[in-house]
């Protein structure tokens, strides 16, 4: 959670799932902003990927 924070410093986090499987342990992160929700990907190594950008429909 660290190094998310660390990355995108003007968005929050909305939403964590963990997901475990034969690979390892991941995370499927949802961040907002005052504009658009971000889909991450996040392993147990700090290591992110962004997945999707959505604009925000309730703004």
């Amino acid at each position: 959670m660290y190094s998310v924070k660390k990355e995108h410093k003007s968005k929050e986090i909305f939403g964590v799932t963990e997901v475990t499987n034969q690979l390892g342990v991941n995370y499927r992160i949802v961040l907002k902003d005052d504009k658009n929700y971000t889909h991450i990907n996040a392993n147990n190594k700090g290591e992110t990927e962004i997945v999707a950008k959505y604009k925000r429909g309730d703004k």
